[in-house]
């Protein structure tokens, strides 16, 4: 039987648990996911992978290209997770619009009937009016909720275009701290680390200053991307080294996942 599909919406203007899972490249067709569910990631093409992070002529960021490994990708049924909250919003770059069909498919597969995803190539948290620059994350969370957003989780996946951007490490703390104080001090929060080998330095500072800030707030964690994304074993980078391939989408779907029954 296949399960239904929850609302997934869109916006773009153009330590914890770890999920054990078995990817397969290559293969084409469906696979079961526990309890009946069945669900394929044939829509995870290559036009599901987001384009770039950075805006090509823009210092210290970084232009993609469009490879990506063809075919669809299985996963095996993951780990239980024990997971209360059934919706969730999030904000994040190219990564998050990348990697969201496999979130939505993973998060489904948990029980969730809501899911709102808002990721834009190039998306910085405090920089970016939507008009010629992508909307800031800040903007694209309060137009959120303005909206009236209110899942039982929050995600954020941002300061990849950010890490090497800035002088001061204290502007790294002020961005998050901001975007963190939007958040309704009630619900949970769960935030992706950042992984750049440009900016090698620059990263390590602000996933130790972004661990600082979140782990100041009542349920709420970080979750790392950084530590598959070095993990070369894993292979979940594109050759471009900063977007995720078929595998690392998934890895990425997972990581959400993980970081919600962290914390919910």
């Amino acid at each position: 039987m296949v399960s239904p599909e929850p609302p997934i919406r869109y916006y773009r203007a153009g330590a914890s648990r770890r999920s054990a899972l078995v990817v397969v490249a290559a293969i084409v067709g469906v696979i079961a996911l526990g309890a009946g569910a069945a669900w394929g990631l044939g829509l995870l093409g290559d036009g599901a992978v987001g384009d770039v992070l950075g805006v090509g002529d823009a210092p210290g960021e970084i232009s993609g290209d469009d490879e990506g490994n063809g075919g669809t990708i299985d996963i095996d049924a993951p780990v239980d997770r024990d997971i209360e909250a059934t919706s969730m919003a999030m904000v994040g770059d190219s990564i998050t619009d990348g990697s969201a069909e496999a979130i939505k498919y993973v998060l489904t597969a948990e029980g969730f009937d809501e899911t709102t995803i808002d990721g834009e190539t190039s998306r910085r948290i405090e920089e970016g009016d939507g008009k010629g620059s992508p909307l800031s994350g800040i903007k694209a969370l309060y137009t959120l909720l303005a909206d009236g957003a209110d899942p039982d989780v929050w995600v954020i996946a941002l300061g990849t275009n950010d890490v090497g951007q800035y002088d001061d490490p204290t502007e790294y703390r002020r961005l998050v701290t901001t975007m963190v104080e939007m958040i309704p001090a009630d619900t949970p929060l769960v935030w992706i680390d950042v992984y750049r080998f440009d900016h090698l330095d620059a990263t390590l500072e602000y996933n130790e200053i972004l661990r600082d800030v979140v782990g100041n707030r009542d349920d709420s964690v970080v979750v790392s991307w950084f530590e598959h994304a070095t993990n070369h074993d894993e292979g979940v980078l594109r050759d471009d080294q900063v977007h995720p391939n078929k595998n690392g989408v998934v890895v990425f779907a997972n990581l959400v996942a993980d970081g919600i029954a962290a914390v919910s």
